[in-house]
């Protein structure tokens, strides 16, 4: 990593980026990912390029300044499989691709057996390793052959198959997903290389001061023996002791027709999915259906954990409660902490990046997993700078719990998310993301209309509300990984 570069983890999610996730209403899903920002002098206050209008919205509300309220672009069509399996489909007859997409529930990271962290990682990394009469470099070929873009991945709740191609090659994408999903390929060199290139990602892992906070984080509010606070160092010791038949067996547990969730966008026809859905879930086994949710608030709230390290800048992460999903006030709560921490016009970011020049950056987000929910930030800072940033963010907790946020920075955010959630319907990957997600969530197909109606009718004091009821500034948990001062 060059010296001069900085990885952050940025603990709002994913699968989806950034904007696209404050479309899905931050439902987070996916684990977390690096946002590369340059370690620049904290004194130095040039700013990245923005986002947003640099233009706050006045206290007048001129129109010419509010993006409009835009409902998504979209028509979802509703049917099911023989199997009874739910399907989503959004035609669109004037392209010529098609995306479809399925999301098997309750099968990412707590699906790991406590003795074996890292057991679904290993599993969906190797299912694009070669399946059925070809081994990885013959599937690989086939797949870039047949136009045919594949993505699995894993995240704390679920694991999400993804594949995209040309309208005329869809029954062959779906014969190739089906070998994937059924008979994987879990030996040979292919597993002797992803085992290795598992390893060295973790070992490096275990030299950066960000997987260390978030180890540490993770630990700290989840509880140590919690499915989502996989640690990297016990992954890496685990991993040698991950046979063949644990991969077939995980599969078989967790790849099945009883919680899948589908999704498709494209030119196709309500009879060809179906044609093909049928034929893939008839090959999967039938499974348990499960039904699990957000059973806890987060542990030892209110800690500052230290942890010593020889880097050059000092990572900051912090957690603190939330609200579940199904909450009344989620949506309140999402504007009031977008406010707060979401972006470049927050509260966190002027003071402690454009007023004092502290950190490069500093993000914070909501987030709502199946067995958890909470909210979590992170930043980095020079050394020196620490115990001012820490107090910087527990006096905005303060604040904001106390007197809200004013008129202007709610229309800021409500304008914001509701004016470019079209943004995420351009690409039917991006499409068949949301929808598997709000699927998942258990929400109507009306979701994505009706979810304006829920922004717009946020007041005021329903956030003033809902702050004095939130932020708790002694409930914040800090990890701290950097030099001694």
């Amino acid at each position: 990593m060059n010296h001069r570069s900085l990885y952050i983890i940025c603990l709002s999610g994913a699968l989806i980026s950034m904007e696209t996730q404050l479309m899905a209403d931050e439902i987070i899903t996916t684990s977390p990912k690096l946002i590369k920002i340059a370690a620049t002098s904290p004194s130095v206050k040039t700013a990245p390029t923005k986002t947003v209008s640099k233009n706050k919205t006045s206290t007048t509300n001129q129109p010419s300044n509010k993006m409009p309220l835009t409902k998504a672009p979209i028509h979802i069509e509703e049917f099911t499989a023989q199997n009874n399996q739910l399907i989503w489909f959004v035609p669109n007859p004037e392209l010529d691709l098609v995306t479809v997409g399925f999301s098997f529930q309750y099968s990412g990271h707590q699906s790991d057996p406590e003795n074996k962290p890292g057991l679904t990682d290993f599993m969906v990394t190797m299912l694009g390793e070669g399946a059925g009469p070809y081994d990885s470099q013959a599937f690989k070929k086939i797949l870039l052959e047949k136009n045919i873009q594949l993505s699995i991945q894993s995240n704390q709740d679920h694991i999400t198959v993804v594949f995209r191609t040309i309208s005329a090659n869809i029954n062959e994408a779906f014969r190739l997903v089906k070998l994937a999903l059924t008979q994987p390929s879990f030996i040979g060199e292919a597993h002797t290389r992803v085992r290795q290139q598992i390893s060295a990602s973790l070992m490096q892992s275990l030299h950066r001061p960000e997987q260390i906070a978030h180890d540490k984080l993770k630990s700290s509010i989840f509880g140590s023996d919690h499915p989502y606070a996989k640690n990297t160092k016990k992954s890496l010791d685990c991993l040698s002791t991950i046979t063949n038949t644990d991969l077939a067996e995980h599969l078989r547990k967790t790849i099945t027709r009883a919680n899948v969730k589908i999704a498709v966008a494209g030119n196709t026809t309500e009879a060809e999915i179906k044609q093909n859905i049928d034929d893939l879930m008839s090959a999967l086994p039938n499974g348990h259906e499960k039904q699990q949710n957000s059973n806890g608030q987060l542990h030892a709230i209110g800690k500052t954990i230290i942890e010593e390290m020889d880097v050059p800048q000092t990572v900051v992460m912090f957690a603190h409660p939330g609200l579940k999903r199904s909450d009344p006030d989620f949506y309140a709560a999402f504007l009031l902490i977008n406010a707060l921490g979401g972006h470049f016009e927050s509260r966190l970011w002027n003071e402690i990046r454009e007023k004092r020049g502290l950190a490069y950056s500093i993000n914070l987000s909501l987030f709502s997993h199946r067995l958890k929910y909470g909210m979590m930030g992170a930043t980095a800072t020079k050394t020196e700078s620490v115990e001012q940033v820490l107090q910087l963010i527990r006096s905005q907790w303060e604040d904001v719990a106390q007197n809200g946020i004013t008129q202007d920075e709610l229309e800021l955010q409500r304008q914001y998310v509701i004016g470019s959630y079209p943004l995420s319907f351009i690409e039917t990957p991006d499409v068949v993301k949301i929808l598997l997600a709000y699927q998942g969530e258990g929400f109507p197909k009306t979701y994505l209309n009706d979810r304006i109606d829920y922004f717009k009718n946020v007041t005021l004091a329903d956030i003033k509300r809902v702050a004095k009821r939130l932020l708790k500034s002694d409930q914040l948990t800090f990890v701290v990984v950097g030099k001694k001062v």
